[in-house]
């Protein structure tokens, strides 16, 4: 399953750019991640691998990563593998001013083993899922980012 989704956000692509690769806020960006760590970090990013550890409906499933791109502040990119499922999430970020971006995150998911199965029956109500998930996800997103490095509304002025 192949996916994409952008959002504006009120800030300097450099901050959304941090925002995103700093490790302190992956559990405010994905909601079910309970726990997480680096297994290797390497100098430059790319090829630091880490683990993360996601609940769904009680359930807790474990994947490993490995940064595959990691070019402040054009983007970035991380390779996950789990038992379920391998998952490739790519983030390009556009500036489309000095306060403000465009964030992209590219995703594809591919299945394994008998989940194939299941991905087969179910495709279309599981993209759909996750499409609503992934919106709720950058609505979070750019409600933290903008509360952190937004500039406020410049303030009306009147000639009286």
């Amino acid at each position: 399953m192949k996916g994409e989704y952008s959002i504006e956000i009120e800030a300097s692509r450099e901050d959304v750019f941090d925002y995103l690769a700093d490790d302190d806020n992956i559990m405010d960006i994905v909601p079910n991640l309970v726990a997480h760590g680096f297994l290797d970090v390497k100098d430059g990013v790319v090829g630091t691998t880490f683990w993360h550890e996601y609940e769904e409906k009680g359930r807790k499933m474990k994947m490993t990563g490995v940064v595959s791109e990691h070019r402040k502040p054009e983007a970035m990119a991380v390779d996950m593998d789990g038992p379920v499922f391998t998952l490739v999430v790519r983030y390009t970020l556009d500036e489309l001013g000095p306060q403000r971006t465009r964030l992209t995150q590219f995703s594809h998911a591919k299945m394994k083993h008998v989940f194939k199965i299941f991905g087969l029956l179910f495709g279309k109500k599981m993209q759909a899922e996750g499409e609503k998930v992934q919106r709720e996800n950058f609505a979070r997103m750019k409600e933290l980012i903008e509360a952190k490095y937004g500039q406020p509304a410049a303030a009306a002025t009147s000639s009286d």
